[in-house]
């Protein structure tokens, strides 16, 4: 009987000390964006503690900037303004505890290393895409975290697109004068929005192809051609015949009636008025006019294009 109570009293006195024990804890780790405007950091603790951030030295100071709230075991640390970008330590005091956590203040953009690709031209007809990339630390963070969102024009967003680097949405159509792309970050805390990105574009009607698929040429000795030796080639005239512009190819717009099934709209003979006559334009980006030796442009020729040694003899529409 004796020995009973004495271990009656020791499972008392175990389970009085479990009841007396010190609790508190904080995530180790917080990841939010300088421009979110309310951060809130939850914790969990026996008894309300002293919070200090560091380095307290920070500008702008956090001091006087941050509340906290406790209640019934369970704490919020809040900070009602945005925070400068940087890493500081949130150290929690209470009942001779202390618990850590390193909060990370990102930058509100993505990686810089990769910006080069998303300041590409939009054109009427074909598909909106984002070629994006989380910087490293943000890449941290649940991914569901990140959407994109787009709008063409006057027309409703579309919102709450799942993240991917590699975004492609529908065909821009015609009546639009605006696109814009967006990146967002959701903090989960307060459901509060934080743009990373806003892409804002004018779209531009695409040129259309020149097609050289059914041309002929033929060569003509300078007799022959009648001409200026300016307008040949080591005593020759090269005549190209049958170039054409593939206008059938060139989307002018989309036809987005039903969103599932967004498809581009190609330009008809209707569409296509000629401003003057066909002209060659020899300082063009993409003008390349070169005399070749085999399959490499031969560095050894002396030829340039010009209006006297290229230009177009004959043009119909």
């Amino acid at each position: 009987m004796k020995q009973f109570l004495f271990s009656a009293l020791v499972l008392l006195c175990v389970a009085h000390s479990i009841t007396l024990a010190q609790v508190l804890s904080i995530d180790r780790d917080v990841v939010t964006f300088n421009q979110l405007t309310k951060t809130a950091i939850p914790f969990v603790a026996s008894a309300k503690p002293i919070v200090t951030i560091e380095p307290r030295l920070s500008e702008p100071r956090l001091e006087g900037r941050y509340t906290v709230e406790y209640a019934n075991g369970k704490g919020t640390l809040t900070i009602t303004k945005p925070v400068a970008a940087g890493t500081y330590i949130i150290m929690l005091v209470a009942g001779g505890d202390t618990a850590y956590s390193t909060w990370k203040v990102l930058p509100t953009t993505l990686d810089e290393k990769n910006m080069q690709w998303l300041w590409t031209q939009y054109f009427y007809g074909k598909r909106v895409y984002l070629k994006s990339k989380l910087s490293s630390a943000a890449a941290a963070l649940p991914l569901e975290q990140f959407t994109i969102e787009y709008r063409f024009g006057d027309e409703p967003a579309v919102t709450d697109i799942p993240y991917t680097e590699n975004y492609v949405g529908p065909y821009i159509p015609a009546n639009t004068k605006w696109v814009i792309v967006r990146v967002v970050w959701k903090y989960p805390a307060t459901n509060e929005r934080v743009l990373i990105l806003q892409r804002h574009v004018q779209p531009a009607q695409q040129a259309p192809d020149i097609s050289a698929t059914n041309a002929v040429v033929s060569f003509k000795s300078r007799d022959e051609a009648n001409t200026s030796s300016n307008a040949s080639v080591n005593g020759f005239q090269i005549a190209i015949q049958g170039i054409q512009v593939e206008y059938q190819e060139s989307p002018v717009g989309a036809d987005n009636s039903d969103p599932k099934n967004s498809k581009p709209v190609y330009a008809t003979l209707d569409m296509v008025q000629p401003v003057g006559e066909a002209q060659v334009m020899y300082n063009a980006q993409y003008t390349q006019l070169r005399i070749y030796d085999g399959g490499d442009p031969d560095p050894l020729s002396p030829w340039m294009p010009n209006e006297k040694t290229f230009f177009v003899v004959n043009s119909a529409y």
